[in-house]
């Protein structure tokens, strides 16, 4: 029956006594959907469809899965079953337990899955639609007190994740809001609930308004919310941690510091990476002489030191740019940094 099925799912995604298979688990998910129709398995079908959906928890346990497990369809497909899935048996809930828990969860999946939608074709016609709906998906479960799940330790936290979200949207200017109201929806998030993404929106917020008008405590702010960020991994946060430093604000003044989280940046790929290459392109495009404290960072990579001359050891910068896939202005005798002095 749902519940049996269901809990063979959470077994299996869990790693419940047996070894830890999101391929296992969606396949019981799947049984559980078209045998039963219940709302826990269209909701986590949903959010294995888009890479965990609002969930890191479940993104993790999903990333084995890797990309052909993606389907932004497929994704919506679900979620919209699982919030028509009224109906479903009190035994087939599991990690989503009560049922307005997991209504609210696949709300902020379904919100999820139509805001991918919209940022992967931002020119498309239904591109303003489907951001629309996510943000009324968003205020649907923000309008109302949290629905705590039944387990003292929850799988999901559908309120919290639909904060982030939401603050997310305005940032991006997808849905209507200011950077006040980006703090409010954080900042309402308890500090020990709060994360990754939660530092990088209020590291961000806090840059944005120390941008608009100097203000150290915003400047300190900002630093402590994306080095928090940085700490447990947020992948946008090595430029941020580099413009920081570059400027000196709610930190040291560091082009050092500056020019290593590009170069990691760039090296290591990444979600936001291609506006560290950017900045690193507009020293190779106002080429030689570069900043000694560039040549020096870049010394400090091994991948670059295949690009220093044999005999002096000087590094040739035009080189080490199109290593990084950046062209760098035409050489000239002067387009090595030497250290020697």
């Amino acid at each position: 029956d749902a519940q049996i099925l269901t809990g063979r799912a959470c077994m299996a995604l869990t790693g419940q006594d047996c070894e830890a298979s999101a391929a296992e688990a969606r396949k019981w998910y799947r049984v559980c959907a078209d045998m039963h129709g219940t709302r826990e398995a269209y909701c986590m079908l949903g959010g294995i469809a888009n890479e965990g959906g609002a969930s890191s928890v479940l993104a993790e346990m999903v990333s084995p899965l890797g990309d052909a497990a993606i389907d932004l369809d497929e994704s919506e497909r679900c979620l919209r079953a699982a919030i028509a899935a009224d109906n479903s048996p009190p035994g087939s809930y599991h990690l989503l337990a009560p049922p307005d828990h997991a209504l609210d969860a696949a709300k902020v999946d379904l919100a999820m899955t139509l805001a991918d939608k919209a940022w992967f074709d931002p020119e498309g016609t239904n591109a303003p639609y489907l951001l629309a709906e996510a943000g009324i998906l968003l205020d649907a479960v923000l309008d109302h007190d949290e629905v705590p799940s039944v387990h003292e330790v929850p799988f999901r936290y559908p309120r919290r994740e639909a904060a982030t979200l939401k603050a997310q949207m305005i940032q991006k200017g997808d849905v209507a809001g200011t950077p006040t109201d980006v703090l409010a929806l954080i900042e309402a998030i308890p500090p020990d609930e709060r994360d990754a993404n939660c530092d990088y929106l209020l590291g961000k917020i806090y840059m944005r308004l120390d941008e608009e008008t100097p203000n150290d405590e915003h400047a300190a702010r900002a630093f402590h919310h994306i080095h928090r960020a940085f700490d447990a991994g947020h992948p946008r946060t090595p430029f941020e941690m580099g413009q920081l430093a570059e400027r000196g604000r709610g930190t040291d003044l560091s082009l050092s510091n500056a020019y290593f989280m590009y170069l990691r940046n760039a090296f290591h790929g990444g979600d936001g990476n291609e506006r560290s290459i950017a900045r690193l392109a507009e020293d190779a495009a106002a080429g030689p002489p570069y900043p000694p404290e560039l040549i020096e960072t870049m010394e400090d990579f091994d991948e670059l030191r295949a690009y220093a001359d044999e005999n002096d050891g000087t590094l040739n910068v035009e080189e080490a740019f199109a290593f990084l896939g950046i062209g760098a202005q035409s050489s000239s005798d002067d387009d090595t940094y030497d250290d020697s002095d």
